[in-house]
């Protein structure tokens, strides 16, 4: 069993959500699964956050790479790519994105259970 990262106890058997620290029955409020020192946090940090959704930026990282390829691609090496096929690409990654955002904002402050 590993030790409680709060207070220094042998039998950490339960987990953070927000810090992933060990804690023990009494250093963690095992309804929310939060530590006491998380207890009153509203969000998840951005780093951890995108730690533990790397999978899913990747994912639409190459959804987005799918969908745009190859024109972006192909005006960086040279070749003469006509502007006017570029543009609702571009429009449409943009109004995609923003409602992504909101999304993406609005699950990481959800508080998980």
């Amino acid at each position: 069993m590993p030790e409680c990262a709060i207070c220094g106890g042998r039998f950490a058997e339960h987990k953070c959500v927000y810090c992933n620290r060990s804690a023990c029955s009494s250093c963690i409020n095992v309804e929310i699964s939060r530590c006491v020192k998380c207890e009153n946090k509203t969000s998840v940090p951005i780093l951890q956050f995108v730690r533990r959704n790397l999978i899913l930026f990747i994912f639409l990282g190459t959804i987005w790479i799918y969908t745009v390829y190859p024109y972006p691609f192909l005006y960086a090496l040279g070749f003469n790519v006509d502007m006017t096929v570029m543009q609702p690409i571009l429009i449409a990654t943009i109004v995609l994105a923003i409602p992504f955002l909101f999304m993406l904002r609005a699950w990481q402050k959800k508080q998980p259970r």
